[in-house]
């Protein structure tokens, strides 16, 4: 926003067609003349990690049938048209939902390719499981997932957030932990941890001078090229094959200290 203090809010109308959720992620994507918004993951019937609260069978039962859905099909907001598409993905993990995790975007140095990391998180129903430590890549255009990397159940967090302080890096911030076993109930290793999202690998540490520009790692090229993956709408497609104007997007790194 150029001007501050002047916000205004507008309720937008969302269609029948896309599917109730709570705490999935929403992810903004440079693509077409303003943007789109990448809906990934959330469950239709949330519990949090306490296990006082917990889901009456049929919640259990609706939940573990419908949301795994969020992520075998992406809801897809055009900020330009203000429409909402529904688009099905490829190589989403099977049987699995999640809700509480953290997203970043990196596009391509030439915007061939836009890679929604998600990281982290949990089914939704299980608060005394394991949290999902893995970080999983949906690449657009083709919406094709990609698992980037695997982890430990001790490492897992839920509720958790993550930004991207320069192209290459992804930083993980706070979240909690499973409501099972007896490990004292802190984040493992460190409230704060980063990611390559180049080499795909875990840091471990940060200085604000050691940085690059972003490149799409080799297991995500090998999955994209030749994916024929169909966009479900054509008015869709054409906003994805719209370039969007990246001179509107201001960095403010490097940092200094």
């Amino acid at each position: 926003m150029s001007e501050q203090r002047l916000e205004t809010w507008k309720k937008e109308p969302i269609g029948k067609n896309v599917p109730d959720r709570a705490s999935p992620e929403v992810v903004w994507v440079p693509v077409g003349k303003n943007g789109v918004l990448v809906v990934v993951g959330g469950v239709v019937n949330p519990v949090f990690a306490d296990p006082a609260l917990t889901l009456t069978d049929a919640e259990m039962a609706n939940s573990q049938t419908k949301s795994p859905g969020f992520l075998s099909t992406v809801s897809v907001y055009d900020v330009e048209s203000k429409s909402w598409f529904q688009q099905p993905t490829t190589g989403a993990p099977k049987n699995t939902a999640w809700t509480q995790g953290c997203t970043v975007v990196a596009s391509a140095p030439d915007g061939s390719s836009h890679n929604i990391y998600y990281y982290g998180g949990y089914d939704g129903i299980s608060p005394s499981t394991p949290f999902n430590d893995e970080v999983w890549i949906l690449s657009l255009p083709t919406f094709t997932w990609v698992k980037a990397a695997s982890g430990r159940a001790n490492h897992g967090r839920a509720g958790h957030r993550c930004v991207k302080p320069y192209p290459d890096q992804m930083v993980v911030l706070g979240g909690f932990v499973s409501a099972g076993g007896t490990d004292y109930p802190c984040v493992d290793g460190n409230i704060v941890q980063l990611f390559n999202l180049t080499s795909l690998l875990w840091i471990d540490s940060y200085d604000p001078r050691a940085w690059y520009e972003y490149s799409v790692p080799a297991i995500v090229t090998s999955a994209i090229s030749g994916a024929t993956t169909k966009i479900a709408n054509a008015s869709l497609a054409t906003v994805l094959e719209t370039k969007y104007d990246t001179t509107k997007i201001k960095p403010h790194y490097p940092y200094t200290y």
